[in-house]
C-alpha cells in the first residue's frame, strides 16, 4: 500500500495526513525495519522540502551497480547499488542499498532523462527487505529491494 508516491497525491482527497499516516505505518515496523532504513524513513528532513539533505528535487549524478564476488570462479555473492545525486542545495547526498535482492528501474524514452527526485516510500517486504520506491520527475519510477539503506550527504563546498 502506498501513501504518499504520485497516485497517492493526484487523488483531489489527498491532505497532510496521509504522511501521518505512513509514519504511523513505518512506527508500527520500526522493529523489523533495518536501522538504517528506519533512520532515514522516519525522519523529517527526508521528507522536508526546505532541507538541504533531503533528494527532493535532487538531479541524478551517478548510478552505480556492483556484484560481490567471492572469486572469478563464482557466481555473484551480491548486488549492491549507489546512487549519488546533486542536492538542489548544491550538496550531494549519497545512498547505498547493500546486497539488493531485486530492482526494477526505467527511463521515459521522451526526455532521455530522470528528471529531478520527485517522491519515494519506503516499506517492507514479507522477508524483511526494504523496498525502496522513488518517482522521477520525468516519469521514471524505480523500486529497489535492499537488506539496508544507508545515506549520507555532503554539503557544498
Amino acid at each position: 500500500m502506498s501513501y504518499i508516491l504520485s497516485s497517492q497525491r493526484e487523488d483531489p482527497s489527498y491532505t497532510g495526513e496521509h504522511y501521518r499516516k505512513y509514519h504511523d505505518h513505518l512506527k508500527a515496523l520500526s522493529d523489523r525495519f533495518p536501522a538504517n532504513a528506519y533512520a532515514v524513513a522516519s525522519s523529517a528532513w527526508w521528507y522536508s522540502f526546505d532541507d538541504e539533505r533531503a533528494p527532493h528535487d535532487a538531479a541524478l549524478k551517478h548510478l552505480r551497480m556492483t556484484d560481490t564476488w567471492a572469486n572469478a570462479e563464482d557466481a555473484p555473492q551480491f548486488c549492491s547499488i549507489t546512487i549519488e545525486l546533486a542536492a538542489a542545495s548544491g550538496g550531494r547526498i549519497t545512498i547505498t542499498y547493500p546486497q539488493v535482492s531485486s530492482y526494477e528501474m526505467s527511463m521515459t524514452r521522451d526526455s532521455g532523462m530522470h528528471g529531478g527526485w520527485l517522491y519515494d516510500e519506503f516499506t517492507l517486504a514479507s522477508d524483511g527487505c526494504v523496498v525502496h520506491t522513488i518517482e522521477w520527475s520525468d516519469g521514471p519510477v524505480w523500486v529497489i529491494r535492499a537488506s539496508d539503506v544507508i545515506c549520507t550527504y555532503c554539503p557544498a563546498d
